[in-house]
């Protein structure tokens, strides 16, 4: 994956980056973001912890939203619900999540992520608002 087109926030480190999320834009109003799995991403019982499945949907949808930033005006957006379903655990080494605006509006953005395995199988759903602020005229 290569450095994304938007432009970047200057905060370092990005949380994102640090965990190993790497994203790249699709287009005007989606990304994928992808990291690859360590035994350090484990919860007690030993399988990936939700906390990680939801930090790469969650980048992925936000940085969706990333990429309309100069189209829309955007300053900057930030999670304000995020909804998530959890499918089946994953198989491979590698998971990859892809976000999708479905809706802008004046002051949030309606966004949706699906992340899948190696086997292209889905693990997990997720749903959210994002509430958007916009540059001044």
């Amino acid at each position: 994956m290569s450095d994304a087109p938007w432009e970047r926030s200057g905060v370092e480190p990005r949380f994102d980056e640090r965990l190993g999320i790497l994203s790249r834009s699709d287009g005007p109003g989606t990304c994928t973001s992808e990291l690859e799995l360590a035994p350090e991403h484990r919860n007690m019982e030993g399988w990936i912890h939700g906390g990680v499945f939801l930090s790469v949907l969650d980048t992925a949808m936000g940085h969706s939203i990333a990429t309309l930033r100069k189209r829309e005006g955007i300053a900057r957006a930030a999670t304000m619900q995020l909804s998530c379903q959890f499918l089946a655990p994953p198989r491979g080494r590698r998971v990859r999540a892809v976000g999708r605006v479905l809706r802008l509006g004046g002051r949030s953005a309606f966004v949706e992520g699906v992340l899948t395995d190696e086997a292209g199988t889905d693990v997990a759903r997720a749903h959210g608002v994002w509430r958007v602020w916009r540059t001044e005229a």
